[in-house]
């Protein structure tokens, strides 16, 4: 009986394991490898640190792990809405600086200097000036 038992159980594991290898083989079958490394191929090239210049087609997310700087340029010129900037920073479109109440706003102080805000309560457009004054832009 202890024979037929082992003869059962010997014969029960040979099949389990061919079942399972000819399974695991039809899995593995179905995967296709990239016909050609990227970008030709069927996968994306991936943004890397090289010196040479990178293209994207899809959207890029930056600074989502909270880091203080969400993206330095550190030489060259960026453009929103255009390949050629002409300057540090070129925007083709409308631009939409910080709104403010009058009683809201930032201190302007040396960190600021230069920089834009827009009043809602005198609906004004303001520059952060030397000496700590907001200034009013003039049309």
């Amino acid at each position: 009986m202890t024979t037929r038992k082992f003869s059962l159980i010997l014969i029960f594991s040979i099949i389990l394991t061919l079942g399972l290898s000819i399974s695991l083989g039809s899995l593995l079958a179905a995967w296709t490898a990239p016909a050609s490394a990227p970008p030709e191929g069927n996968i994306a090239t991936p943004i890397n640190r090289s010196a040479t210049g990178q293209a994207k087609q899809g959207g890029l997310i930056l600074n989502t792990g909270g880091s203080v700087n969400g993206l330095i340029v550190h030489s060259g010129s960026f453009g929103i809405g255009t390949i050629d900037p002409k300057t540090k920073l070129e925007i083709n479109g409308p631009l939409r600086v910080g709104n403010y109440m009058t009683a809201t706003r930032p201190v302007c102080n040396a960190d600021l200097l230069g920089s834009f805000i827009f009043d809602l309560t005198e609906n004004k457009l303001y520059v952060c000036t030397s000496g700590g004054i907001w200034s009013p832009v003039s049309a």
